[in-house]
């Protein structure tokens, strides 16, 4: 899992654009933000079978674990 790696979405993936990441991990997860701030986040999707650019790479175990996401030219 180098910095150059590119995921595909097994499934449709909405998540926190890299611009808004710092403050969802700050507010300690979507859940947790006011209304308000929740307004603020840009989120990012990708569908089934497209690249999931932008992906949290603390996301990125989980997502390969969960099979939710596979390494593009690889097994996951």
């Amino acid at each position: 899992m180098g910095t150059s790696d590119r995921y595909r979405a097994v499934v449709d993936l909405t998540y926190p654009a890299p611009s808004s990441l710092g403050a969802v991990e700050k507010a300690g997860g979507l859940s947790k933000m006011t209304p308000e701030q929740r307004d603020k986040v840009i989120l990012q999707r990708a569908k089934a079978g497209t690249i999931a650019d932008g992906l949290p790479k603390s996301s990125v175990k989980w997502l390969l674990k969960s099979e939710l996401i596979t390494l593009v030219g690889g097994k996951k």
